[in-house]
């Protein structure tokens, strides 16, 4: 066995490297799907599904995150929801996502709310409805929300009876005050 000496040096100087913040995810529109707080119109004689494509923008391009949706009908429903991974963005903050809305669980006529919610940080085995938005208390930032208004008929050429019945019936936005949804709304 043979011995040589090394030379080196020993660095004693801290080095304090800044970590990545932690950036919310946000929606934003995708090309050629309706915008963020727009109507969408199904008609389940048409057809029985509607797929709808969504974008979520994240700088935090590693992070794992997780898209739930509901179908409300008026505040006090508190309805179950869908969970859909988010595939990862391979470097790119833009991840798009589709999830598909079963239109003849719709009722006839009348207006619901699509709410969504992003995160990185729901907290893991909920699955109560009223969980809906619950993140890890240390990420109650690392949200995004987003909504659409689902009418059931045929459209713009709905019958004029209903339209009033239909404006009648969309839920009222009662998100809490610290909550931004995308598209605007507060």
């Amino acid at each position: 066995m043979i011995w040589v000496p090394c030379g080196g040096c020993l660095v004693t100087d801290e080095f304090h490297f800044q970590a990545e913040p932690n950036l919310p995810p946000v929606f934003v529109n995708r090309p050629g799907e309706p915008e963020i707080g727009e109507h969408i119109w199904i008609d389940n004689s048409v057809q029985s599904q509607r797929r709808l494509g969504v974008r979520i923008r994240d700088e935090n391009v590693e992070q794992e995150l997780e898209l739930h949706w509901r179908i409300r009908q008026d505040r006090e429903m508190v309805p179950e929801w869908a969970a859909v991974p988010v595939p990862t963005a391979s470097g790119n903050p833009e991840r798009d996502v589709d999830i598909f809305i079963n239109a003849d669980r719709l009722p006839r006529y009348t207006c619901q709310r699509l709410e969504l919610v992003v995160s990185g940080s729901f907290i893991p085995e909920l699955i109560e409805p009223e969980y809906f938005a619950f993140v890890v208390p240390e990420d109650r930032s690392d949200r995004g929300f987003a909504l659409w208004w689902i009418w059931e008929g045929e459209g713009i050429d709905t019958p004029d009876q209903n339209w009033l019945q239909i404006a009648k019936s969309c839920p009222a936005l009662d998100l809490p005050a610290t909550d931004t949804v995308a598209g605007g709304m507060e």
